[in-house]
């Protein structure tokens, strides 16, 4: 199997009750929408090295009331390493102080996995030093076209952060920026945003955005 995914979440069988203020979900479901920007990260950092396993094509790092880490292969192709993790202090970092957090439980647990199974760590460990050397920051291009004959650029830019993700449409013409807006924006999930993210497409003066059925996102006025 090829290792595709990342995740990075909160033992389900426990419970864990309190709530994120911010986010408004209980806790574990919050903690697996905030982790989202940085497992993303890393499997697009995996993306073209397309390692193979034995046995599954997922890793989910568990966080757990438990202080011993524990590991098992599990249902659906999936390795689950289980780290600690402390309510207490989650709740008193804010988004900028959780990186490092997040960034540990992931060592944790891939660290304690590599004793059992052979992954991709030397890969795993220089995507953790790209994502803190670019400021824990995960922003990427998901179509650019150039349109020769008006000398104007169309690029859909992505940013998702521990709280939302959001597709940019930029327009440039001659050099000049003409339109910049936001077009997209919901919670930190793939399975809720990636459906979206279609196509550029030129029609006369406007560009179209549209999602991956072909139904239009977005339709720009005239440049």
């Amino acid at each position: 199997m090829i290792l595709r995914k990342i995740y990075l979440y909160l033992n389900p069988d426990e419970h864990w009750g309190d709530l994120i203020s911010d986010l408004g979900f209980p806790l574990d479901t919050a903690f697996g929408f905030k982790t989202r920007y940085i497992c993303n990260y890393l499997e697009r950092h995996l993306k073209k090295l397309r390692f193979r396993t034995t046995g599954f094509n997922k890793i989910c790092i568990q966080g757990s009331k438990l202080e011993t880490a524990t590991w098992a292969v599990q249902g659906a192709n999936a390795v689950v390493p289980r780290v600690s993790f402390y309510a207490n202090l989650y709740e008193s970092l804010d988004d900028h102080s959780r990186h490092e957090l997040y960034i540990s439980m992931i060592l944790d647990g891939m660290s304690s996995l590599a004793n059992h199974q052979v992954i991709p760590i030397a890969e795993i460990l220089n995507g953790i030093a790209e994502f803190r050397a670019g400021g824990h920051k995960n922003e990427w291009i998901h179509q650019s076209k150039y349109y020769r004959t008006d000398r104007v650029r169309a690029t859909l830019n992505c940013s998702l952060t521990p709280n939302n993700f959001t597709l940019t449409l930029e327009i440039n013409k001659d050099g000049h920026t003409v339109l910049k807006e936001i077009i997209l924006e919901s919670l930190p999930d793939e399975i809720i945003f990636a459906h979206q993210l279609g196509s550029l497409e030129r029609s006369e003066d406007t560009i179209i955005v549209r999602q991956k059925g072909g139904a239009n996102l977005y339709r720009s006025t005239s440049i």
